[in-house]
């Protein structure tokens, strides 16, 4: 029986530069329990939930047949120190695929203590899910949201905007039908209530299809001054007067009605821009934090979070080698003072359609 594997890697296996010589190690491997389950499809780290002092971090099996029915999905939590099995979370809803997203939510509940979201959505039933929210030292479900517009596909970090002590999760919602028309999409941010979970920002997509939300992401940078940081958002299937599906990605200001900087994809249509971001890292050296989307053909554009302009791009050989599948910022390694960003590729062609992977350093399992 095939099993996929997840690999923590101590250093980088594809860097968007090679500027680096030494050959990464191998410091742990996880191995899925069921074939076809697509385990280590989403990793992320989730905070430190055993208190030991560091980074604990989930990998998730969306397709997983759980006690629910197939598809159900699986969540498994690692100790970042040791690697043990701190404990498997099962989906709830059959086909539900959960795991589909992660992120820390930091201190969700008040209790001083670092806890965790996953998302699940079920794309045979109206893309009906959800994100459920956990006590990381236990495990234990905290709350629980649903919605039938593709919410639960994409999550990320927000921070504690309202200053209450207990900190916020962004969620998107793609299929989301909302003002603007058909699955136009919405964020939302989603804090801890008294009986459930309410939300504390909402914005919607602009134009019916677009849909936005499909990946979200904390920027790390403060624009409007209310010292939170922003989102960034994509809406990939987005279409302009002169080309259909350019995609784009939009910063969403925490205390403004309005979008900040929105960044389009090219004018000769289905470059798709936004199909993943990544953010939170200062990759120009200019002393702030920038983002990254990848669009349909395998580029890879990095952005300031005031221009247009995009400050890297780099495109994989081939469009059917996937690059662009995974992005992620990591700190500094190379010491010239500027963040590096880890792209991972799904059929890299130079090793016989093998996967370039998804890299990530055991010590850089980032909160965003």
């Amino acid at each position: 029986m095939s099993k996929i594997r997840f690999v923590v890697w101590c250093g980088l296996l594809a860097v968007s530069l090679p500027i680096f010589g030494q050959n990464p190690v191998v410091i742990r491997k996880h191995y899925g329990t069921a074939a076809l389950a697509d385990f280590g499809k989403q990793v992320a780290g989730l905070g430190d939930l055993d208190g030991d002092g560091f980074e604990d971090y989930g990998v998730a099996s969306p397709l997983a047949t759980t006690a629910a029915g197939n598809g159900a999905g699986q969540v498994r939590v690692y100790s970042g120190c040791e690697g043990v099995l701190l404990y498997v979370l099962d989906g709830t809803v059959a086909g539900g695929q959960f795991g589909r997203a992660m992120c820390p939510a930091g201190d969700f509940d008040g209790d001083g203590d670092d806890d965790f979201a996953v998302g699940w959505n079920d794309s045979n039933n109206n893309y009906s899910g959800g994100v459920r929210f956990f006590d990381g030292h236990t495990g234990t479900v905290l709350r629980t949201v649903t919605g039938a517009g593709g919410l639960g596909m994409s999550l990320c970090f927000f921070g504690d905007q309202d200053g209450d002590g207990r900190h916020e999760v962004a969620a998107g919602e793609p299929r989301f039908n909302g003002t603007a028309g058909l699955e136009c999409g919405r964020v939302r941010v989603f804090e801890r209530a008294t009986l459930g979970v309410s939300t504390l920002l909402s914005r919607e997509g602009a134009q019916a299809g677009e849909l936005f939300g499909w990946q979200v992401a904390r920027l790390g940078r403060d624009l409007d001054g209310d010292g939170t940081s922003e989102i960034v958002a994509s809406a990939p299937f987005f279409t302009t007067a002169l080309s259909s599906q350019s995609g784009r990605v939009r910063l969403i200001l925490s205390n403004a009605a309005t979008f900040g900087l929105t960044v389009t994809g090219g004018i000769l249509g289905n470059d798709r821009l936004g199909l993943v971001v990544a953010a939170g890292r200062d990759f120009d050296g200019d002393g702030f934090a920038d983002f990254a989307a990848t669009q349909q053909d395998g580029t890879v554009r990095v952005y300031g979070a005031t221009s247009t302009a995009s400050v890297f791009s780099v495109t994989g050989n081939f469009t059917q080698d996937g690059f662009g599948t995974s992005l992620a910022f990591i700190d500094d390694i190379s010491s010239d003072g500027r963040a590096e960003l880890v792209i991972g590729e799904t059929g890299n062609d130079a090793q016989a359609n093998s996967t370039e992977a998804e890299t990530f350093d055991v010590q850089d399992l980032l909160r965003r």
